[in-house]
């Protein structure tokens, strides 16, 4: 469905194996894991054959080491 789209477009948008979540994954996914991980704003990106811009983040530090 449309979700499993978004999510193509998502993993798409990076480069060279670069891990990418939305918004919507981040605020659902890093529940709980406050210090633990911390995300770096990409900002809003368009997504190809997507209305509307998708704000997008990489884990720039996971327990501790370095994603």
């Amino acid at each position: 469905g449309l979700e499993v789209h978004r999510a193509a477009r998502v993993m798409a948008a990076g480069n060279g194996g670069q891990i990418l979540i939305s918004d919507a994954t981040r605020s659902l996914g890093t529940r709980g894991l406050e210090g633990d991980v911390e995300m770096r704003d990409l900002g809003e990106r368009a997504l190809r054959d997507l209305a509307g811009r998708e704000r997008l983040f990489r884990p720039a530090t996971v327990l501790g080491g370095v994603a």
